[in-house]
């Protein structure tokens, strides 16, 4: 989640989607923010989030209990599961421990995000030693990809490592989940589909059109945030991605505008995110909720849901 300052990028707000049937941004309740329309209560699985983050103390440990804490509340609120995603070795132990505490809520993914630093090659190797011993509880490798936003200077250096997260996930048959925004998307498209990757997730995806058309053709999974609900990119990024390879996710804590300002970011955002890509999509309420999830069951090989 590590990144520059995102603000500056062109923000538009969508006054359609923050009144038709819901808050406006302005002055979002809590329950607006959380929740979408209808009578149907929403499947919600977070496809990328940061988990171990939230549990983060300032002096650097754990406070596993506050997690478990919201973990609960996010059952309770009808969260089926997360994706969870890790940053660096130490970061990946605890997505790891995550993933021991809450076996059949948490699937966990280790990697090295492209924007934290990399200063040898006995970390990274470490963490490929990880990812061998522990793939029977891994679900994907990542987050990893190419620098934009931090760490320029180290592109070659990630551009590399991401020829090795390829040929990894081939050999271990694990998705890939991808850092790699606008010109990055090209090139870790080609890196991918040189090595001949089945599955992987570009996470968050900002890119061209001509690029964007290009990750479709080759398959693979893109989502958006609950950005979604205020932000005319991502509603077109909706009407153009096919449903079966549309994925939604928080990327919390990562914090939001729109409705959901001020307010920690959760799981739960994602009722109304998905009712904002069913609104922008003209979906009936039955397909916004259970067609939207099936690109995620398909990458992670989970069990479909009963209707």
């Amino acid at each position: 989640m590590k990144r520059a300052d995102r603000n500056s990028e062109e923000r538009i707000g969508s006054k359609e989607l923050a009144t038709s049937g819901h808050a406006s941004s302005g002055h979002a309740s809590r329950e607006h923010a959380l929740k979408g329309n209808g009578p149907e209560k929403a499947y919600m699985f977070d496809a990328h989030i940061h988990l171990e983050q939230y549990g983060m103390r300032a002096d650097g440990t754990m406070d596993w209990t506050y997690v478990d804490r919201l973990i609960e509340t996010w059952r309770s609120g009808g969260v089926q599961g997360v994706l969870a995603v890790s940053s660096d070795l130490a970061s990946s132990i605890r997505t790891l421990q995550l993933k021991q505490r809450h076996p059949d809520f948490v699937r966990a993914a280790i990697g090295w995000h492209p924007e934290y630093t990399l200063n040898d090659d006995k970390a990274f190797l470490e963490l490929v030693q990880l990812i061998r011993t522990h793939r029977a509880q891994l679900s994907a490798i990542g987050e990893i990809g190419l620098p934009h936003y931090a760490n320029r200077e180290q592109y070659d250096l990630m551009r590399e490592r991401l020829v090795d997260w390829a040929r990894l996930s081939v050999m271990l048959d694990l998705p890939l989940v991808l850092h790699a925004v606008y010109e990055g998307t090209a090139e870790a498209l080609h890196v991918l589909l040189t090595a001949g990757v089945k599955k992987a997730h570009f996470h968050w995806l900002k890119t061209s059109p001509e690029h964007l058309h290009r990750v479709i053709r080759s398959g693979y999974m893109i989502s958006v945030t609950p950005e979604v609900c205020y932000r005319k990119r991502d509603q077109i990024l909706v009407r153009t991605v096919p449903l079966t390879q549309l994925l939604l996710e928080t990327d919390g804590p990562w914090p939001y505008d729109g409705p959901f300002l001020g307010i920690q970011t959760t799981p739960l955002f994602l009722e109304r995110a998905s009712a904002c890509v069913g609104y922008a999509r003209l979906l009936r309420q039955h397909r916004r909720i259970h067609e939207v999830y099936q690109g995620i069951e398909g990458m992670l090989e989970i069990e479909g849901r009963s209707e």
